[in-house]
């Protein structure tokens, strides 16, 4: 019952989280690692699982950083050469 007198009081709600990969302040993949549907300011949680699943996430987005990083440098050349 008090669970539920909180959602409607807005005291608590679902989120997302999304990890965005950036490198030297260039957005490299904005989505590529997310979750919806996470539980937040819960009560009596202190939100420790966001970072949690942050942390989860986290291989994901470094992988679709790395590889977006690839596809950029291997573009690179080609761009220099037009210009």
């Amino acid at each position: 019952e008090a669970v539920m007198d909180a959602w409607r009081k807005d005291e608590w709600f679902y989120c997302g989280i999304v990890l965005a990969i950036e490198c030297e302040g260039v957005e490299l993949d904005s989505t590529q690692a997310s979750v919806w549907g996470i539980e937040a300011n819960y009560p009596g949680s202190d939100n420790a699982y966001l970072n949690e699943v942050a942390g989860e996430l986290l291989p994901d987005a470094l992988a679709a950083g790395r590889a977006a990083l690839t596809r950029l440098m291997a573009s690179a050349p080609a761009q220099a050469s037009r210009g």
